[in-house]
């Protein structure tokens, strides 16, 4: 009976010290927050490792130790017990008595899902950190001023360098025509946003087939818009039917990103009769019209220091390392860098807090404006390979076309 009763005490005494309530702290840690499906081990393994380098560094927060604790929102059902059951798992940041909480949160993957989460965390005062691309709604600063968007998809057409090129040459019309796919249509339409805030005048349309790519074609016409930015998967249907319209040459810009100029040069080796484009004709388009396209690299090299200290290439094979893989994708680099993001953005804003770090409220504002304002002026050379909204200015690059 009595050893009963002791080992009752210490199952009492374990549960006492392993939940925190009320006034239990622990301010040498700084705690962030990751919505991420299990089923995704590549973001895992990236915000993992950023993290171990992070609290390697001693010239990054001050002596506090970073923390990312990681909900599971795995699940399978139609988008609204998706996005219910995000919601459910992030509420448990939010209601979890362990202080100090989490002071800002990274993910969810999934667009319509994000949405709903920046809504939450809007309410929260809690800034929301998003590595990939983001639904156009998101872009509203005033109705979501705790979302931050770190990164697009190397295929997005909406990039840093995408910005850089429009007010480089100050274009005021321009042709957009993209899939309907999530990978194209959110960044298109964050584009579509962009370009409308800065009153220039667009031609867009969704393109699902030939007849969509003809109808592109002649509005293009009409308005003499010879500026086009493409970002669809079956490229055939717009560019051989500009090429045997003439769209194309001297007099014209068609802008298409990197994975989708790759593409091309993969659909022109299977050119058909059916669509009275020849392997000749697609390479002629390509070479003689397309505008630019980001190198992947920095300061014109394949390998560079990374803000770590360590080398790109290194920081990679770690994270492949962890993964059992040879290599990494890109969206595993974007985590990358938000985690590292996050972290600079949290040392910039320690000495300019009005509390101390460890007395994070949900319920008052004035520590996640520090923050938020703090991130946006964040800029650093991550692994990245190509341009963000965080990474270093000088991965910009034009390429001049065969244009006279």
């Amino acid at each position: 009976m009595r050893a009963e009763a002791i080992l009752i005490c210490i199952a009492l005494l374990h549960k006492a010290a392993s939940v925190c309530i009320g006034s239990c702290r622990n301010t040498s840690e700084i705690r962030i927050g990751a919505l991420i499906p299990s089923y995704r081990s590549v973001l895992i393994a990236s915000a993992q490792v950023a993290v171990q380098e992070i609290n390697e560094n001693p010239a990054i927060l001050n002596g506090h130790k970073l923390v990312l604790e990681m909900k599971d929102n795995a699940a399978f059902g139609d988008i609204r017990y998706l996005t219910r059951y995000t919601i459910s798992k992030m509420t448990e940041f939010l209601t979890d008595p362990r202080k100090p909480p989490i002071v800002m949160m990274l993910g969810p993957t999934i667009s319509d899902i994000k949405i709903a989460t920046a809504h939450v965390s809007t309410s929260w005062d809690l800034v929301q950190v998003n590595p990939s691309f983001a639904p156009v709604a998101l872009l509203d600063k005033v109705q979501h001023p705790y979302f931050i968007n770190t990164g697009e998809h190397f295929v997005a057409i909406y990039n840093e360098i995408t910005l850089e090129m429009l007010h480089h040459y100050g274009w005021k019309k321009i042709g957009v025509a993209w899939d309907d796919f999530a990978i194209f249509s959110d960044s298109t339409q964050a584009l579509l946003y962009s370009l409308g805030k800065d009153n220039v005048t667009t031609v867009s349309a969704v393109i699902r087939d030939g007849s969509d790519a003809a109808k592109f074609l002649d509005r293009l016409e009409e308005e003499d818009v010879r500026i086009v930015f493409l970002a669809v998967s079956n490229l055939q249907r717009v560019v051989c039917q500009a090429h045997s319209r003439k769209r194309y040459g001297a007099k014209y810009v068609w802008i298409i990103q990197d994975a989708t100029l790759a593409a091309i040069s993969v659909e022109a080796s299977k050119a058909s009769s059916s669509t009275n484009c020849t392997y000749s004709d697609l390479l002629d388009f390509m070479e003689s019209s397309i505008g630019y396209y980001p190198y992947r690299k920095v300061n014109g090299k394949n390998s560079w220091m990374t803000v770590g200290g360590k080398m790109n290439t290194d920081v990679k094979k770690t994270i492949a390392h962890e993964l059992n893989r040879t290599n990494i994708n890109i969206v595993s680099a974007t985590t990358y860098d938000a985690v590292w993001a996050m972290a600079l953005a949290l040392n910039a804003s320690l000495p300019k807090l009005p509390r101390p770090i460890d007395s994070f409220d949900f319920f008052k504002n004035d520590m996640s404006e520090v923050i938020v304002n703090e991130f946006r002026k964040v800029r650093f050379t991550g692994i990245l390979d190509m341009a963000a909204r965080i990474t270093h200015m000088k991965t910009l690059h034009f390429i001049p076309s065969k244009r006279t």
